[in-house]
């Protein structure tokens, strides 16, 4: 009996366990239809979706090609303070000037920004632990162009658990030849001190470079995008005021002036020079205007010089020649300008190459040098000698005299035209015949020129064509 009794007592346990377990599952599955508790239970899904995404974002942000994207858009929006924050410049000892420091930033920034219309980031490569390199393509002005970023670690962690990342920037040297009294230099509004040759270290960004000029020179402003360009040399090509160009124009003419007073085959800093003559001295004639086109430039030296095309006769005597012997000087100049806040005077001018052509006036036809060398060739037939200088015609002869010469033949039947740019001289050239008559002791006789063809050269004066002489051959 006893032995049922507990049986009956342990079954009414079991059922009495599985009543509360029932009751509370019952319990849990009414709880969890109430909203409150399935509305939780979505926020914290959401919240650990959530936190999952944002470390990828965050991972991304703190990246080497996250650090590249911030750069370029605090460039594009002006930003330098982000700009800054995202960069490490390197070091540069050589330059005569060092503008890379975060105020020369910010002052690049709000003076001119590079020409970056929008970026994306192409390819990513890990160089080492520390050091990643970014390729990107950026929308221009003028296009697209790639651009390639070398990235390192910084020292610190961006939100503690995050590698900081920063772009490594070199700076660009720009070269500068300021011809000395020519104005003060600002480099984004910060005046700085150059005068002749100068490297001037900025960082790869816009540059806006103003030049101030003076009472003979003309203010001017360059904007130098070193950001995709990374350019080497500055071009700066100074431009005269009218009372700097008044100025250098009178100097000039009186350099010309006192260079046309020499007497010697090559005067000593001057542009003309001749050769094969058979005298050490004569008369120099200077024809033309050689400042009627005159340009003005800095030269290798950082000098202010001037420019432009002239042309002069180096007139003598010759022993055997009858009259005045014509030799021609031409060709481009090079003129130093000295420069003063209130004056242009003119030193030393020396023979160029490499200027740009002289335009042939068109009022110089072949037919107006023509006319004009068929009147000279009358002119020399007229001449009683046997070696009249500035003509061709020839025949020497002991003790000849009483010449008289006659033009057989038309000059002009075989006259060839020719212009020079360089020079911008003119040839006449051909063929002729000349008859002579003469005497020896009282007894005439007749012959022709030793000289068959002629060469005419001219010029043209600024109005004009005019002749020099005319050898013969």
């Amino acid at each position: 009996m006893s032995i049922e009794v507990k049986t009956e007592a342990s079954l009414q346990a079991n059922v009495e366990k599985a009543d509360a377990i029932a009751t509370v599952a019952t319990t849990a599955a009414r709880r969890w239809r109430r909203r409150r508790y399935q509305v939780s239970a979505l926020v914290l899904v959401a919240l650990v979706v959530a936190a999952l995404g944002g470390n990828n974002v965050l991972a991304r942000q703190y990246s080497p090609e996250g650090a590249v994207r911030q750069y370029l858009s605090a460039l594009q929006s002006g930003d330098s303070a982000t700009a800054w924050k995202y960069v490490q410049v390197t070091g540069n000892d050589w330059s005569t000037l060092n503008l890379t420091d975060r105020t020369a930033a910010e002052t690049a920034l709000a003076n001119a920004r590079p020409d970056i219309k929008s970026s994306a980031v192409s390819n990513t490569s890990s160089v080492s632990s520390s050091i990643a390199s970014v390729t990107v393509s950026y929308e221009t002005a003028n296009g697209t162009k790639d651009a390639k970023f070398t990235v390192r670690r910084s020292s610190t962690n961006s939100l503690v658990i995050y590698p900081g990342w920063q772009v490594v920037i070199t700076p660009v040297v720009l070269q500068f030849s300021v011809p000395a009294g020519s104005g003060d230099v600002e480099i984004d509004g910060k005046p700085v001190s150059i005068a002749g040759k100068a490297s001037v270290a900025v960082l790869p960004l816009a540059h806006k470079i103003r030049f101030s000029g003076t009472q003979m020179v003309q203010p001017q402003t360059v904007v130098v995008d070193a950001f995709s360009a990374q350019p080497q040399g500055l071009a700066y090509n100074p431009a005269l005021t009218p009372a700097g160009v008044q100025k250098a124009t009178a100097a000039l003419k009186n350099s010309f002036a006192s260079c046309a007073r020499q007497t010697g085959l090559r005067p000593e800093a001057c542009p003309q020079a001749v050769s094969g003559v058979a005298v050490n001295s004569g008369h120099w004639q200077l024809v033309g205007d050689p400042t009627q086109v005159m340009g003005v430039a800095v030269d290798s030296s950082s000098n202010l010089v001037a420019s432009g095309h002239f042309q002069m006769v180096f007139n003598y005597q010759e022993a055997g020649v009858d009259g005045t012997v014509h030799k021609v000087s031409a060709g481009a100049y090079q003129a130093l300008l000295n420069l003063a806040p209130d004056d242009i005077t003119a030193g030393s001018i020396k023979a160029a190459n490499g200027l740009p052509a002289v335009a042939r006036p068109a009022a110089a036809t072949d037919e107006a040098a023509e006319a004009i060398v068929a009147k000279a060739l009358t002119t020399c037939a007229s001449v009683a000698s046997g070696n009249p200088g500035a003509c061709p015609q020839l025949f020497i002869f002991p003790n000849a005299s009483s010449f008289h010469w006659t033009l057989v033949t038309d000059p002009l039947m075989t006259a060839r035209v020719s212009y020079d740019s360089d020079t911008a001289l003119f040839t006449v050239q051909g063929s002729f015949e000349m008859k002579l008559t003469y005497k020896i002791n009282g007894y005439s006789y007749s012959t022709y020129s030793n000289t068959t063809t002629y060469l005419a050269y001219l010029f043209w004066d600024g109005q004009q064509l005019v002749l020099v002489t005319i050898d013969g051959q």
